[in-house]
């Protein structure tokens, strides 16, 4: 996807990139919980 990219912080840890925004600048909602301080794996 254009935009979408993803910042390795470990072996298996990536965090998504979206339009140059990353970690507490992008909101995840899951089934509308918000979702904070993950870390993203594969």
């Amino acid at each position: 996807m254009n935009g979408l990219n993803t910042i390795q912080t470990g072996n298996s840890i990536s965090k998504p990139l979206i339009r140059g925004l990353h970690s507490n600048r992008i909101l995840i909602m899951n089934n509308g919980v918000r979702q904070e301080g993950q870390q993203w794996g594969n």
